[in-house]
């Protein structure tokens, strides 16, 4: 029997090692918590200025009466195009930025641009809230959730095996997840407690605890090819935001490769285009959709529903993909079409939902639609070199930017013109568009 000293430094041992592959998994987390929980603020947000500014507080408390439905129904479009303008915001910039970040990071480091899109968000709580479109702007510009995505994968391929890389973008991924769970249950808990302004408080705490943590605990990865130092701040700066980083991400994503390599790069981020604008429009739309007849559901709800749908496409991720991949011989290929079949039955489901009961189920029937996504990262990352990773990811960046504006743009398009003949008929059709992906 081991001594008590040995058995401790045994221990201590064990929890090292089972803390060593975590690098940027808390990163993701802690800033999805502070994205979803700003998210459902400023839908909230926009939600109540349109009705105050049009009509009186007894309206806007019964608005889902039935004798104010015409009131419902000025509301409801309205808020449809605030949202817009506020995706809009944010995705433009981002789209810039977020092909310089990527590129920064196979360039000069990992490490740095881990802090710009936590910047963004702090510099966005500290702006009014009646300012939405500004604050947004401002995140966008420092690459937004989009950007911070992108830099925690580059950085995760640029550390981890290729053989387990589609584990450890799995579990990246779930992060996201889990911050969608946790980060309307904390912001609607703040929201109800302390209002509005503390919700902008804890989201500028959250992104300053990313902060200390990248500067303290993640360590940098050197550029694979580093360029010349600079003798001069104007050559520093012509090195940072020369317009060859735009041109050497493109080309990374067009340029002849062995094997037949770029057409599956290209494949890869048609379906991912498909995929993401089905879930950024999913996303922007069901808000309205929830809070419309039949279902008129309140916002604790809405909070609800969406905090339970992340926790359970999370832990299929953090569960559910490592046993399938351990038990089963699927290939990336194959849990992708897993996850496109889930999410069209999915989308299906919640497209005839007309209560509590049916809205609940529709997160357990595309309980799989997040096996969709890693598999593709993973591909790609495993499709370039190791001083491409950065600027492959930027592509699926910009991608995910564009799929955040024009997925807003069609669902908050179709959804307010076809609700009053079929209620879900949106998620019908992007049930439909997701058959393109599964024919690839």
């Amino acid at each position: 029997m081991a001594p008590p000293a040995a058995a401790a430094a045994g221990r201590l041992g064990a929890a090292r090692r089972a803390l060593l592959p975590v690098t940027v998994e808390p990163v993701l987390f802690l800033f999805m918590v502070g994205s979803y929980m700003q998210y459902t603020a400023l839908q909230s947000l926009i939600y109540a200025k349109v009705c105050q500014e049009r009509y009186s507080s007894y309206v806007c408390d019964t608005l889902d009466l039935a004798e104010h439905k015409p009131q419902e129904d000025e509301v409801q479009d309205q808020s449809s195009y605030w949202m817009l303008l506020s995706n809009v915001a944010l995705a433009v910039p981002s789209v810039i930025s977020g092909i310089y970040i990527g590129t920064w990071s196979d360039v000069f480091g990992r490490k740095v641009p881990l802090l710009l899109p936590p910047l963004g968000q702090i510099l966005s709580a500290l702006a009014p809230v009646d300012l939405v479109i500004l604050a947004s702007g401002v995140a966008g510009a420092l690459g937004g959730f989009a950007g911070m995505i992108l830099v925690v994968m580059s950085y995760l391929s640029a550390v981890t095996a290729t053989g387990a890389r589609t584990a450890r973008v799995g579990v990246l991924e779930a992060m996201s997840l889990l911050g969608g769970f946790i980060g309307p249950f904390v912001g609607s808990l703040v929201f109800e407690q302390a209002g509005r302004t503390w919700t902008f408080c804890a989201l500028l705490i959250i992104n300053v605890a990313i902060v200390l943590y990248v500067v303290l605990l993640v360590r940098e990865v050197p550029p694979p090819c580093p360029p010349p130092a600079a003798d001069s701040l104007c050559e520093t700066l012509t090195q940072l935001f020369s317009l060859r980083h735009l041109l050497d991400a493109i080309l990374t994503s067009v340029r002849s490769r062995e094997g037949r390599r770029r057409r599956y790069i290209l494949m890869l981020l048609a379906s991912s285009f498909v995929i993401m604008l089905n879930s950024s429009g999913e996303m922007h739309a069901t808000y309205l959709f929830v809070r419309d007849a039949p279902l008129a559901v309140e916002d604790s709800t809405y909070f609800a529903y969406f905090a339970y749908k992340y926790g359970i496409s999370s832990a299929a991720l953090l569960i559910g993909m490592p046993l399938s991949r351990r038990y089963f011989p699927l290939s990336d290929t194959a849990l992708s079409g897993l996850g496109l079949t889930s999410k069209i039955l999915g989308l299906i489901w919640l497209g005839f939902a007309v209560n509590k009961a049916m809205l609940f189920i529709a997160p357990l029937v595309m309980i799989l639609n997040t096996f969709c996504i890693p598999p593709i990262r993973s591909m790609l990352s495993k499709l370039v070199e190791d001083n491409e990773q950065g600027r492959i990811f930027s592509m699926v960046m910009v991608i995910e930017s564009l799929c955040s504006l024009f997925g807003s743009l069609v669902y908050n398009s179709v959804y307010p013109a076809t609700r009053r003949h079929l209620h879900g008929l949106v998620f019908l059709l992007g049930a439909a568009s997701l058959l393109v992906p599964v024919l690839h």
